[in-house]
């Protein structure tokens, strides 16, 4: 006992020793660090206006880079041409208006392109915050029926953060072929044609270089949609509401090249396409969880395509997906291989009868829960491709719980789901599809397509 008791009190005072040596050296860690002078936080400069410029573009032309520059209540009517990068803030939403110059159409041609903002800083980044102002189209060239007024236009490699503000009535809210960093907070879009994209031709997203933040913002009845592609997206707590009446665009629609990006908690609603999500080039991983679908036509599309055989991981996680036309889409393009998780969605409800008379006659794809689609060569797919579908509730859908086809060319097929004919199967390869604990309920025309499919024992009732 008293070997013992000598050999705990040993351990104790090794202990102690061992905490005053690290109180000490604290001690003179804080010792050093008060004996360096401290030097005043460097603020950025601020300007206002009109009291110290009597426009924005003055103020602009004058101040410094990172200066910030606040705008007082009112309308202002200006094209401005931004050189610098710079703050830009308003007095709330609805008090500062920007808007650009009235305009008249030639010769019943439309004028050209009437930007309100212009970021042109040739050979240099730059990034601009604008936020606690509205930027809208001119209400008289909406009267002439003049539709060319853009809210922002960008050159390569602008940074943008929009935050508490409102972009109302544009043609498109942001023109540009790339940007690095697009960052939206809180913000209202309401009314444009585009929010993200090349307007002056078809439609093409924009390419983001880095990161891609979009989180608390109210999308409200935009003709066109948000497109982007890039390497990292996070997209939370959005609400986004179109109107199908009057040929609402796809709403989300981002093209994943790289990284991890995650799709959580937004509410999509009458839209002609709810979220859609492409896949390319390299590896990715995505995350689409907790977020309301409530008819769209195409509530929820992913498709890979990733040319470089890239290794995938799709996670499709606990969604409400209630009415439109079809739950989950999936085509599975050449990849090396990876896993897609379907896990906890409850998909109800899809078919034409709950869009009324919405959607074209011509569509194969009514009232499937989710379809599976993929046509993979055993020479592409270098590792298992693995699907688990479990705990998910799939009812009162007009056509399919769940649907699989794995013809070639499946999406031009007009049967909904197909097995492959005697002899593919030596150039194509199945997935590894399994899965528990589904619940199928009154999908009319039966739970599993092909019936004769052997599906995991999970799927059945």
């Amino acid at each position: 006992m008293a070997h013992g008791y000598a050999y705990e009190m040993r351990e104790v005072n090794a202990m102690r020793g061992h905490y005053i040596q690290v109180l000490g050296y604290a001690l003179l860690c804080v010792i050093l660090w008060a004996s360096i002078p401290i030097r005043p936080l460097e603020l950025q400069p601020v300007f206002r206006v009109p009291q110290d410029y009597p426009t924005i573009q003055a103020a602009v032309n004058a101040v410094p880079e990172g200066a910030t520059i606040l705008i007082a209540p009112g309308t202002y009517e200006e094209s401005i041409t931004i050189t610098k990068g710079l703050t830009m803030e308003g007095s709330g939403i609805g008090k500062t208006i920007l808007q650009p110059p009235a305009l008249s159409s030639i010769s019943g041609q439309l004028p050209r392109e009437n930007p309100v903002l212009t970021v042109q800083a040739p050979e240099r980044a730059i990034t601009l915050h604008v936020r606690k102002l509205t930027v809208r189209s001119n209400p008289r060239n909406i009267q002439q029926g003049i539709t060319s007024d853009i809210g922002l236009k960008a050159q390569p490699d602008t940074s943008l953060v929009f935050e508490d503000s409102a972009w109302v009535s544009l043609l498109g809210v942001v023109q540009a072929t790339s940007l690095q960093r697009l960052e939206i907070y809180n913000s209202l879009f309401q009314n444009n044609f585009l929010i993200f994209g090349r307007t002056n031709q078809s439609p093409e997203p924009v390419v983001i270089s880095k990161i891609t933040i979009i989180k608390d913002n109210y999308f409200d009845k935009n003709l066109g949609g948000i497109l982007l592609q890039g390497k990292q997206f996070i997209a939370y707590n959005n609400a986004i509401l179109c109107n199908l009446q009057q040929g609402s665009g796809i709403s989300l629609t981002l093209t994943v090249e790289d990284g991890r990006s995650e799709v959580i908690g937004n509410l999509v609603s009458l839209c002609s396409g709810g979220i859609a999500l492409f896949q390319t080039v390299k590896q990715a991983s995505v995350v689409v969880k907790n977020n309301w679908l409530l008819a769209n036509r195409h509530n929820l599309e992913l498709s890979t395509f990733t040319a470089s055989r890239a290794q995938l991981h799709i996670s499709i996680e606990k969604n409400l997906i209630i009415g439109g036309n079809v739950g989950v889409m999936i085509e599975i393009g050449p990849i090396k291989g990876g896993v897609i998780q379907l896990l906890q969605n409850h998909i109800a409800w899809q078919g034409k009868r709950y869009l009324e008379n919405t959607l074209p006659s011509s569509s194969t794809f009514w009232g499937n829960g989710i379809i599976l689609g993929t046509s993979l060569r055993q020479e592409e797919l270098k590792e298992p491709l693995k699907i688990e579908i479990s705990e998910n509730r799939i009812e009162g859908n007009e056509s399919w719980g769940l649907a699989l086809n794995l013809l070639p060319g499946w999406g031009d097929q007009p049967d909904q789901c197909n097995v492959r004919a005697p002899g593919e199967e030596q150039v194509f390869t199945d997935p590894e599809i399994t899965g528990s604990g589904n619940e199928f309920r009154n999908n009319l025309k039966g739970d599993l397509c092909p019936p004769d499919y052997p599906w995991p024992p999970g799927f059945r009732k």
